[in-house]
């Protein structure tokens, strides 16, 4: 009795069976080639989130010597100095050759917190002291902006951003009591909020000429003249 010849039909799917083992095959070792170049990139792009995530977060304690902006607040009054409810705070924009920083305390049962800001100039090394202005806020004020900043900072665990060319470095360090906690930051939205948040909520109560104009702490061109005729701080 002869062999049955195999249909034509199952021909074309031995044939089948035969590309897709391939297929699968080349689609394999693709993908551990692509691991193989890929995943070192992979890697750092990771670890590089990663130490950004630790770099701006909130920490305990004061800022660390060497970080950015402790030479513009080195500049402001010690924090041991300020008592049990205070705030520091630096900025500089990246684009602009200057940098502010400022102090605010309330002593207990005081009606209004003192601080002072400073502007800088940041051409060299260290920061040049340009100007200095004191003023006060309503206690109310004052806690209504310290609410908001412990709201937002408060175990805030960082966040990684990659590559970036320009931005507002900015830090903080808030005394509450025994409890000191800090932070700085560059190319993340929590610490642009912190700095909006600072500059809305003393602006009505500093000196015209001791803040820039926008609320980024950036200067513009005709900075000097936006204060005409009102460079004394209101005192409601």
């Amino acid at each position: 009795m002869s062999a049955v010849a195999p249909s034509n039909a199952g021909r074309r799917l031995k044939w089948l069976h035969r590309i897709g083992y391939v297929t699968t095959a080349v689609f394999c070792a693709e993908l551990v080639a692509l691991a193989a170049v890929a995943g070192p990139e992979i890697y750092r792009i990771a670890a590089l989130w990663a130490e950004q995530r630790r770099e701006n977060r909130t920490r305990e304690g004061p800022l660390p010597a060497g970080k950015a902006l402790t030479q513009e607040l080195a500049l402001l009054p010690p924090l041991p100095s300020l008592g049990r409810d205070a705030l520091r705070f630096g900025t500089h924009f990246s684009l602009s050759d200057k940098s502010y920083a400022l102090s605010l305390a309330l002593p207990a049962n005081a009606p209004r917190a003192s601080g002072e800001i400073l502007r800088m100039s940041v051409n060299g090394d260290k920061p040049i002291l340009l100007s200095a202005a004191r003023f006060t806020m309503p206690r109310d004020a004052y806690r209504r902006m310290t609410q908001q900043l412990d709201e937002q900072t408060d175990n805030w665990n960082g966040k990684g951003y990659g590559g970036c060319l320009d931005g507002a470095a900015t830090a903080f360090e808030r005394v509450r009591g025994q409890k000191i906690s800090s932070g700085v930051g560059l190319c993340v939205s929590h610490y642009t909020d912190l700095s909006r948040l600072i500059y809305r909520s003393i602006k009505p109560y500093a000196p015209c000429d001791a803040l820039p104009e926008y609320d980024l702490w950036v200067e513009s061109e005709d900075w000097a003249a936006t204060c005409a005729g009102k460079r004394t701080a209101p005192t409601d």
